[in-house]
C-alpha cells in the first residue's frame, strides 16, 4: 500500500526545492537580491506525477495547462527567497533527472542578464510571452533560471495570482 500524498507532505519538497535553488542561485549570483516566484517539481514516473497533481490540484488553483504539466496559484510557502505561491508538476522527462526547479525574479534584469549572459554560467531561452536564463550544474539536485517578466506575471499565471491575492 503506498501513502497517501496531500498538500502537506507536498509542501516539504516544494521548500526543499526552493532551498535547493536558491543556495544554487547564490553560489553563482552572489547577494544579489533575488525573490522565489516558481517552482516546479519533477516527476520521475506517471505514479508520482497522478499523486503530486492530485495533492496541487486540491490545495491551488489552475493557472496554466503546459504540454509539460499544469501550474497552479498555491497557497503559500515561506522560503529563503521569499512566499511561493506558483507550483507546476512536471510530467516525467527524462532529461529532468533533477527534484525540481525554481525561478527567481531579479530587480534589474536587464543589468543582470548583461552581467551574467556572456559569463557561460547562464544560458538564455527565449520564449512567445518572457524569457529566462538558466542555470544547471552537473550533478545538482535541481536547477534555478532567472524570468523576465517573473512568472507570476506571465499570461494565464497573473491572472489567477492577482484574484488569489
Amino acid at each position: 500500500m503506498t501513502e497517501r500524498i496531500d498538500w502537506n507532505s507536498v509542501v516539504p519538497i516544494v521548500h526543499d526545492i526552493a532551498i535547493k535553488a536558491h543556495d544554487l542561485a547564490s553560489d553563482v549570483i552572489g547577494d544579489r537580491r533575488h525573490h522565489i516566484s516558481y517552482c516546479a517539481i519533477f516527476c520521475q514516473d506517471d505514479g508520482q506525477y497522478d499523486d503530486y497533481v492530485a495533492a496541487v490540484a486540491a490545495a491551488g488553483t489552475l493557472a496554466n495547462e503546459t504540454a509539460t504539466g499544469p501550474v497552479y496559484v498555491t497557497p503559500g510557502i515561506e522560503t529563503p527567497a521569499g512566499t511561493l505561491r506558483v507550483v507546476k508538476v512536471r510530467k516525467p522527462d527524462p532529461t529532468r533527472p533533477e527534484l525540481g526547479d525554481a525561478d527567481f525574479a531579479v530587480d534589474d534584469y536587464a543589468a543582470f542578464k548583461a552581467t551574467f549572459e556572456t559569463t557561460g554560467q547562464l544560458s538564455l531561452i527565449e520564449r512567445p510571452h518572457f524569457e529566462m536564463l538558466e542555470l544547471t550544474v552537473p550533478g545538482a539536485p535541481v536547477r534555478a533560471y532567472f524570468s523576465h517578466p517573473p512568472v507570476e506575471k506571465h499570461p494565464g499565471i497573473r491572472e489567477v495570482f492577482d484574484e488569489t491575492a
